[in-house]
C-alpha cells in the first residue's frame, strides 16, 4: 500500500467505512486483505495511466438509495460475469470475482484457491461490459493494490 501511495502521491486516507464483516458474510467468502486495505487508505475514485487502460475506477461495496448495500457492485458484476463465462466456458476462469472497472475492460480477482489472499488479478474484455465477442482474459500474479502501483507507474513511464 505504501508502494501505492508513492507513485500516486496520495498521503490522506479514504472517508469511506466498510463493515467488511457484513460484506464477507453475505458473500460466503473474504476478499482479499490488500483490498480492503486499498479501501482504508484511498477514497473511491479512478486511478489513471493513459496508454495502459483507459483509467481503472475503485469504487468499495456502497450505498444504494440512501441505504447500506455493501454488496449491490459484487452481486451484480459476480451474476453478469458468470453469464459472461457460461458463454464461453474454455476462454474465462471459473469464479472470477469483479474488483475494479476501466472503460472497456473489468478487473477480477481469479479465485484457483479459497486463501484470497493467493488469488491473482485478471483483466479482462468482457463480463458487465461485454465489449467483445472473443473473450480476452490477461492474468497478473499479484493482488489488487500490486496491480495499482503497477499500472500507476507505466503511466509514469510512459508520460
Amino acid at each position: 500500500m505504501r508502494r501505492l501511495a508513492r507513485v500516486t502521491g496520495w498521503t490522506g486516507q479514504s472517508y469511506v467505512e466498510t463493515s467488511w464483516d457484513v460484506v464477507h458474510a453475505r458473500l460466503g467468502f473474504e476478499l482479499p486483505s490488500d483490498y480492503r486495505d486499498l479501501h482504508a487508505v484511498f477514497p473511491p475514485g479512478t486511478f489513471d495511466a493513459p496508454g495502459v487502460l483507459n483509467g481503472v475506477m475503485v469504487q468499495p461495496p456502497y450505498r444504494v438509495d440512501g441505504v447500506p448495500d455493501h454488496l449491490y457492485q459484487f452481486e451484480v458484476e459476480t451474476q453478469e460475469t458468470e453469464d459472461w463465462r457460461r458463454e464461453h466456458p474454455e476462454d474465462v476462469p471459473e469464479g472470477m470475482v469483479p474488483w475494479a472497472r476501466g472503460d472497456r475492460e473489468g478487473l477480477f480477482w481469479v479465485r484457483r484457491s479459497p486463501d484470497p489472499e493467493r488469488w491473482t488479478v485478471a483483466v479482462s474484455s468482457g463480463g458487465i461490459w461485454g465489449y467483445d465477442d472473443v473473450p480476452v482474459v490477461e492474468e497478473f500474479d499479484c493482488g489488487a493494490a500490486e496491480f495499482l502501483a503497477g499500472f500507476r507507474r507505466s503511466r509514469n513511464r510512459s508520460g
